[in-house]
């Protein structure tokens, strides 16, 4: 499970402050939590109708649990947000994020989070989404995890290499 807070503040036509707090269990992953807070200032690089791309730059503090050696220890680091959006019509548009976060202490830990859909209305009512999402943490826990009631022998590696993860849904309006 995971939760996430966000606030962000006006300073100017192109400019605006971001907090975002997220924190989130993942049982598969062997993170037995993750807490991390962003404060930065974002900048909307193109902002019309049907096109927008913001980049947002911060620091970021830090305090996870997944078997790492910064476990349980206040961090802090450094990264950003980017998202573009682009919206072909009134029905069908494309979305691409990237979030980066990497530790003052060590520059060879870093998280990357990476979203690439599109969202199109199938009818006034009805909508579909489908979507990509890319995760790598070189500091996750690298060790097997074990399916509960699996066949002996059948374990995940989620972090080995990054995990990609197929969305898609259905979008209802009332």
């Amino acid at each position: 499970y995971a939760g996430t807070f966000a606030w962000n503040h006006v300073l100017s036509p192109k400019h605006y402050t971001v907090t975002r707090t997220s924190y989130s269990v993942d049982k598969v992953k062997n993170i037995d939590h993750s807490f991390y807070q962003i404060f930065g200032v974002g900048t909307k690089l193109f902002d019309t109708a049907a096109t927008k791309l913001d980049f947002v730059p911060g620091l970021i503090a830090v305090h996870e649990e997944k078997n790492y050696i910064y476990d349980n220890e206040w961090k802090l680091g450094y990264g950003f947000l980017e998202n573009f959006s682009h919206a072909f019509n009134p029905y069908m548009s494309f979305e691409q994020r990237v979030s980066y976060r990497n530790l003052f202490d060590d520059s060879k830990s870093y998280t990357v989070d990476a979203y690439v859909g599109f969202k199109g209305m199938l009818s006034a009512a009805l909508g579909v989404e489908i979507g990509l999402t890319y995760n790598y943490d070189n500091t996750a826990d690298q060790r097997p995890f074990v399916v509960p009631g699996a066949p002996a022998g059948f374990v995940l590696f989620p972090n080995k290499n990054g995990v990609v993860t197929l969305k898609s849904g259905f979008q209802f309006k009332f």
